[in-house]
This record gives structure tokens, C-alpha cells and sequence, in this order.
């Protein structure tokens, strides 16, 4: 327990989640693409096993005290396993260079058994990384994987550009490679969370910025509250974020029977309260870029006050957060932040005059 805490991170979120008194706002950091520089790694050095993985969470962990560590199985894991390429640079997040298909047409190529843990060394590499977080402190704090969801899974596995035209060209086809990819998401999610770590579901070209609410619901809709279903069915329960646009999709969101709800700087808090904070916790969304990479310490001391001036009172529950995965060179001072000012102006029970 950090000092200036009077809980652990699973005592206080256990009372958040069922209403009972807890010491401070919970404050769950998305450390992922730059959690290597806490331990004073490379990206690629941190991504290179699994013991890396861990150093650098446990590292962020015990500097900051946050509610949450976060395993990279990432964006890209279904579509490397499957037989798409991704580039190596040494301080940077992997993009794909070679898809595994072109085309929906070309769906009937791709083989679940790929990924399996057994043929995937990336989630076998991420299955060890959170299996030695969940040992080290899983009785003080959750462990998570990101799961990509089944349109940015798709995307991952061919250009983005050529599925969203076959989504409208070709939706009997389009549906077969979503049905594909989310049978490939209870895959990882079944063998990664035997390690005692939880899924987060992340699908950011699910966007309002690149889909039309209508397009969500025929193509997004169904399979997330299929993985929902399905997490719910192995007895635990999964976040959801989508990057960009997305204050028209927020029901549907919701809907999907998901634990939390997180979303980008294009969706206000205020807004996010007032649709859906009665029905589920909402995380904040601190602005990753303006604030957090390119801003000061005074500037994330004030936006965190901010948010948690909107969003203390949501029914169901606030949790201090950020927009997105904070980029490789966001300064640690200004994530240390964050905690730092939760810890003072953050204590329950809550002062909002402190925030003004």
C-alpha cells in the first residue's frame, strides 16, 4: 500500500464497484506504449519478452501506486498471428507493414489456429509477461490485457481503407472476417486471462470519426456485445474504449454489457455523465497529447481538477484516466502528476471546492 493511501488498489476498487466508502478517486493510467521508460527501456527492448513486459509495469506500478497495470498483448496481435508484418523501430509502437489478406475476399485464408498460444509466440510472450505481474502483486493490484476489438482486429489483419470499402461493397463478406476475428478474441481472451490477468476491449477504427453510428451498429455492435457475453461467461468483466468520435455510439456502447466505459477527448465527460453514467462507471479522459505530452505540470494539475469536477457525481461512478495509450515520450513528471494531485484534492470524501 502506498503511503499516502489507506487502501490497496483492490480494496478501493472492490468498494468502488459496490458502493461502498473508499479513500481516494481511483486512478486507472493506461501505461502501455511508455511503460518501458520506467524502467529505462526501449520500446523494442520492452517488448522483446516477457520479463521485460513485466519489469516495466512493476516499475510504473512502484512509482506511482496507480489502480491498474496494463499487458501489451495490443492492436496488432490477431494480425501477426495470422501472418501480417510489422516494422521494428527501436522507441516506437510497431505499425504494420505487410497485411496478412487484401481483401474480404481472401477471409477463407485465415486459420484460428494461429492463434492459439502455441503457435503465437507474441501471446505466449504476454501470457508469461502478466502471469509474472499477477505473482508479483495480483493481491494488491488488478492486471489487464488489452484486447483488440473486432473492427480494429480486422483492420490489423488488411488496410483499413480497402475494409471499410468492402464493409459497403461486400457486408456478407465483411461480417465473415468480423465473425473470424471475434472467434480469434475469445481465443486470446481465454488463454491470456488464465493468468489471472483481466481483458480491456479497445477497438478505435470503431470511431465515429471513421463509421457512422449506423454503420457501428450493423458491424461493431454485435460482435463487442458477443465478447461481453462471453467474458461475463468466464465469471469477470471488460472495460470498452473507443479513440475519437463517439457521443452517438455511447448507448450502444453501453449496451454491450460492458463493465466501464472509456473514450477520447472528443466526448466530454459532462456528456458521457449525463447519456450513460447511470448505468456504468465512466473513466476520464485526460488529453494524452495536449496535456500530457506537450503540456506542464500545472497543466495536468488543472485538467485533472477539471475532471473531476465533471464527473465525481456520475451515478455510477468516476474514475480518473486518460484519452487514450499515453505516447512513448510523455514526460513521467506529468504522469506522476496525475496520481500526485488525485492524492491531494482527490480524498473521499470528496471536495469539490478543491477543485475550482
Amino acid at each position: 500500500m502506498y503511503k499516502k493511501d489507506q487502501m490497496t488498489s483492490n480494496e478501493r476498487m472492490d468498494a468502488f464497484y459496490n458502493g461502498r466508502e473508499y479513500d481516494r478517486c481511483p486512478v486507472m493510467l493506461f501505461v502501455v506504449s511508455n511503460a518501458g521508460k520506467y524502467a529505462g527501456l526501449t520500446h523494442r527492448e520492452k517488448r522483446s519478452c516477457a520479463k521485460n513486459q513485466a519489469v516495466a509495469q512493476l516499475a510504473a506500478y512502484e512509482r506511482m501506486r496507480h489502480d491498474g497495470l496494463v499487458i501489451e498483448y495490443g492492436l496488432n496481435g490477431i494480425g501477426t498471428a495470422c501472418g501480417s508484418e510489422t516494422d521494428d523501430p527501436e522507441d516506437a509502437c510497431p505499425s504494420v507493414v505487410k497485411w496478412a489478406i487484401n481483401s474480404v475476399d481472401e477471409v477463407d485464408k485465415l486459420n484460428l489456429s494461429c492463434i492459439e498460444m502455441r503457435n503465437d509466440p507474441w501471446l505466449r510472450l504476454n501470457y508469461d509477461a502478466a502471469s509474472i505481474c499477477v505473482e508479483k502483486i495480483g493481491k494488491e493490484v488488478g492486471v489487464f490485457s488489452t484486447i483488440p476489438g473486432p473492427l480494429t482486429a480486422a483492420a490489423s489483419l488488411m488496410p483499413v481503407d480497402r475494409l471499410l470499402r468492402d464493409m459497403r461493397k461486400k457486408p456478407e463478406k465483411a461480417h465473415q472476417l468480423l465473425r473470424f476475428c471475434t472467434d480469434a478474441a475469445k481465443s486470446v481472451i481465454r488463454e491470456i486471462t488464465r493468468s489471472g490477468c483481466g481483458p480491456f476491449l479497445s477497438d478505435p477504427i470503431a470511431s465515429e470519426t471513421l463509421i457512422s453510428a449506423s454503420t457501428y451498429r450493423e458491424f461493431v455492435y454485435p460482435y463487442s456485445k458477443e465478447l461481453m457475453d462471453y467474458v461475463k461467461s468466464l465469471g469477470m468483466g471488460m472495460g470498452y474504449h473507443i479513440c475519437g468520435k463517439a457521443v452517438n455510439i455511447l448507448d450502444d456502447m453501453v449496451n454491450t454489457g460492458c463493465g466501464t466505459l472509456s473514450f477520447d477527448v472528443q466526448v466530454d465527460v459532462e456528456d458521457a455523465k449525463r447519456l450513460v453514467g447511470d448505468r456504468v462507471p465512466i473513466l476520464g479522459n485526460i488529453d494524452v497529447v495536449q496535456t500530457l505530452l506537450m503540456g506542464t505540470v500545472d497543466d495536468v494539475r488543472q485538467e485533472v481538477k477539471s475532471q473531476l469536477l465533471k464527473g465525481y457525481d456520475s451515478p455510477k461512478g468516476f474514475i480518473v484516466s486518460v484519452s487514450c495509450d499515453m505516447p512513448v515520450k510523455t514526460p513521467l513528471e506529468n504522469i506522476d502528476t496525475i496520481i500526485e494531485t488525485v492524492r491531494e484534492v482527490g480524498q473521499y470524501p470528496y471536495d469539490p471546492g478543491l477543485w475550482e
